[in-house]
């Protein structure tokens, strides 16, 4: 999928595809330069009346309703029309359908008469689709829930087409497949538009013909790798920053997961590396998608170990990867790491750990080298039952 996206981003800046954008007055102009930044050549346009024109000469529709009235009612229902007759691929961010009864029947009739390709909004307005409970206010959400893979799983199957749901973890569906995107930052709450941009962004993708549910996973990813790359002024970087993902940006910064997939690709860290450090290497690892890194160093002191594994599980817990410390038992409790890993019993050194961590032990050499296997097997049974206890 990054590989496609990465293709996408190059086609863009290639083909210039054309984006009608009928959106809110209040981000016109931030999503006309993100769609200008990327490559593409954005149009806005309320004049139904040239539509018919405009439309079958476009590459994508952003449909945002984000400030109504009904003159917008009237060119969304005119556009839809001829994007559906020309088959143009047709995005809709349903901004504040939770907010009134307007907004509400708006969405509804577009969902329940047009055909459209992808379907965008925050928790609540998502939720509010389904005719859920929502905690918002105005067109903000303050979902205290995180996990919202039901929700975009139904909406896509009821209304045939890819959802992508904003919240602290972004999720996008086509009624199958689950993607759960970790990427992005607080800051972008301070800024008023970054989800009417990311909707154009989307447009932009679906304009050269990237596949819809890639298209709704590399809007939100863009968004969230330029947020986390900003260190000066956020606001006034943010676009810039957008532009500037490029393909090594996509591989090592994505932090990108299928729900279902068991993604806890093992990886043991290599203290003896020539051509990089521990850090580096083990970052790539985590961006690459490896979910577990378990750190076996064993020729070094014991402050440089300590220095070493409290940036390794604080990597870790940023890519939501587990942390394994080998044999050191007393660098696991300072550490406060998820699981210690024992490469041999040995009883009179073990003591417990702090919290129930769980105990990981390796058992081949040990039992190949063992006379009496059942004896073995008992021992480490009861060694891990004392520890966990």
């Amino acid at each position: 999928m990054i590989y496609e996206i990465d293709l996408a981003l190059k086609k863009i800046k290639k083909n210039h595809p054309l984006i009608l954008q009928i959106t809110n007055l209040v981000t016109i102009n931030d999503c006309v330069n993100v769609c200008t930044s990327l490559g593409a050549s954005p149009l806005v346009s309320f004049c139904k009346e040239e539509f018919k024109e405009i439309i079958e000469k476009i590459d994508a529709l952003y449909l945002n309703i984000g400030t109504m009235d009904f003159l917008m009612q009237d060119a969304i229902f005119e556009a839809l029309e001829f994007a559906n007759k020309f088959k143009k691929p047709v995005v809709l961010d349903a901004v504040g359908y939770h907010i009134s009864s307007v907004r509400k029947n708006l969405v509804d009739k577009i969902l329940n008469s047009f055909k459209i390709d992808i379907l965008k909004g925050n928790s609540s307005e998502l939720k509010a689709i389904l005719g859920q409970d929502v905690n918002a206010i105005g067109i903000d959400s303050f979902e205290k829930d995180e996990d919202f893979e039901d929700v975009v799983l139904k909406i896509a199957k009821k209304y045939n087409l890819v959802v992508a749901l904003t919240s602290k973890i972004d999720f996008v569906s086509d009624g199958e497949k689950v993607y759960k995107i970790f990427n992005g930052c607080e800051k972008l709450k301070s800024v008023s538009g970054t989800g009417c941009m990311v909707g154009a962004i989307i447009t932009t993708f679906a304009g050269v013909g990237l596949k819809k549910l890639f298209c709704a996973v590399a809007g939100l990813l863009l968004m969230g790798i330029a947020s986390e790359k900003i260190k000066g002024n956020f606001r006034y970087e943010l676009i810039n920053s957008i532009a500037s993902v490029n393909k090594k940006d996509l591989f090592f910064l994505s932090k990108v997961l299928q729900s279902g997939i068991d993604h806890k690709i093992y990886a043991i860290t290599n203290g003896n590396l020539k051509n990089k450090s521990i850090f580096k290497y083990t970052k790539e690892l985590l961006a690459s998608g490896v979910k577990i890194i378990q750190y076996r160093e064993k020729n070094k002191n014991f402050k440089q170990m300590l220095y070493e594994a409290y940036k390794l599980k604080i990597m870790c817990d940023k890519f939501n990867a587990i942390f394994i410390i080998n044999d050191f038992l007393e660098l696991a409790k300072k550490v406060n790491t998820q699981i210690f890993f024992i490469g041999g019993i040995n009883s009179k050194n073990i003591t417990k750990l702090p919290g129930g961590k769980n105990i990981g032990y390796s058992i081949i050499s040990d039992l190949l080298n063992s006379k009496d296997i059942s004896k073995k097997v008992e021992e480490l049974n009861s060694i891990i039952k004392e520890m966990n206890s």
